[in-house]
């Protein structure tokens, strides 16, 4: 590494002066320099919520606004300032933007990270944990964790947790180590965040989450990333042309209009077929049929010809395939994959990909030298690399968020859970 490089170690907002320090370190100096910015959070673009209305009465302090495709971002001089009109927001409609703080949104707005490696004219370079002194510590980065490795590895193996967690979610490695559930958090606030989503208004539980089997659980992991959020789902450039196009997302349900008398569907959903038979008359015949044919769930019918009913995608397909049905052309719950543009989570999935494959780069790259030198027994002393460990460690982690994001999006509480995303995974796992 040229000794010309630096280090990204610091990022501190000056409210007073509007701006965001950012220290670059390496092994003889330290340059502090500041950037003008001004922080910002997102509104949810709703018919429902007057929130335009409510920021043009707002007068002090000042403020921007800007309309994005699901937002409107609502931008201040400074911290302080925003957090005024956060509360005030909330003070008039009950909803409180996230709010995240100058530094990091500075880091993402960038593209930047704690320990990226910039040269000597601060240009970013794609490389990260250069062998230089860390805030606070006597020794350079590789001697200090070679040395805390030899000492007290407890406090090696925190140091490089600190590092890593700061380094992949734009935090401070000074920062208490956050929990995986905090760390999934964070990983959700960053990305909507830069892809300037607001969180939604409303949130909905996963209503049968806790009663799902292990196929099921399976099945909604599967389904967790590919899966549309309010407002997506609907492009027109991609909008099917048929009921078993396959672009139609599992979740979805579509209008059917019945061409024969006296159809019974057999509904492997409970709560379709609860709701059915809970509003409709002709109960003593379903439950009839039901103990006739052995049916875990009551029948939906009698239907007769011309008999609108709306079912999940693919019990309309089994009955179309069969002639007792057909599709009506009415798409207002039926969501499709768009072939120009991925999901909102989808874009999360690809991202975290794009970053384990970034470490297992480096960590390629890394280890051939030693098993070049030590063939077999390469791993011994490939593990006393501080460089290789800590890209090692960084795939590591990332590979374990994509693996229990939607575990945490399904049965945990959070800010993020979006009625139509919810919907549409758990009429998908119903299914099965």
């Amino acid at each position: 590494m040229s000794p010309n490089t630096y280090s990204l170690t610091a990022v501190s907002a000056r409210d007073e002066r509007k701006t965001i320090d950012v220290t670059f370190t390496n092994t003889h100096t330290k340059k502090i320099k500041p950037f003008s910015f001004f922080p910002s959070f997102y509104l949810p673009r709703t018919s429902t919520t007057p929130f335009e209305k409510i920021l043009e009465t707002i007068s002090r302090p000042p403020l921007q606004t800007i309309s994005h495709e699901y937002s409107t971002q609502v931008i201040c001089k400074t911290w302080s300032e925003l957090k005024q009109i956060a509360q005030h927001v909330h003070t008039n409609t009950n909803y409180f933007p996230n709010l995240i703080e100058p530094e990091r949104q500075f880091l993402l707005t960038q593209k930047w990270r704690y320990f990226q490696t910039f040269d000597e004219k601060l240009q970013p370079l794609n490389k990260a944990f250069a062998d230089h002194p860390l805030p606070g510590l006597v020794d350079t980065l590789h001697a200090t964790l070679a040395g805390a490795r030899k000492h007290n590895p407890k406090i090696e193996h925190e140091l490089r947790e600190r590092m890593v967690g700061s380094h992949e979610l734009h935090v401070p490695y000074t920062d208490t180590p956050l929990a995986l559930n905090e760390q999934l958090h964070t990983l959700l606030e960053n990305h909507f965040f830069t892809h300037q989503r607001a969180a939604p208004i409303h949130t909905q539980k996963y209503a049968t989450a806790n009663e799902w089997s292990h196929a099921q659980r399976t099945h909604a992991s599967e389904v967790f990333f590919h899966t549309p959020r309010e407002g997506e789902g609907k492009c027109s450039c991609c909008t099917p042309t048929t009921s078993f196009h396959a672009s139609i997302h599992e979740g979805s349900v579509i209008e059917t209009r019945v061409i024969q008398d006296g159809v019974y569907i057999h509904t492997h959903n409970m709560e379709w077929s609860e709701k059915y038979h809970a509003q409709h008359a002709s109960k003593e015949k379903r439950l009839a049929r039901q103990k006739e044919f052995g049916l875990s769930t009551c029948p939906i019918g009698p239907l007769f010809r011309n008999e609108k009913i709306i079912l999940p995608i693919h019990e309309a397909r089994e009955e179309i395939k069969q002639g007792t049905l057909t599709a009506e052309n009415n798409s207002t719950q039926t969501y499709w994959k768009c072939a120009r543009q991925p999901f909102t989570m989808e874009k999360l999935q690809q991202t975290l990909n794009e970053r384990i494959h970034v470490h297992e780069t480096q960590q390629n790259m890394l280890t051939q030298p030693y098993l070049n030198q030590y063939q077999l027994a390469y791993t011994k002393h490939a593990a006393q690399d501080p460089l290789l460990q800590l890209h090692s460690l960084a795939t590591r982690k990332t590979t374990e968020w994509v693996a229990n994001l939607p575990n945490y999006g399904i049965y945990h509480s959070n800010p993020w859970t979006d009625a139509t995303h919810t919907q549409l995974v758990e009429r998908a796992v119903l299914r099965e």
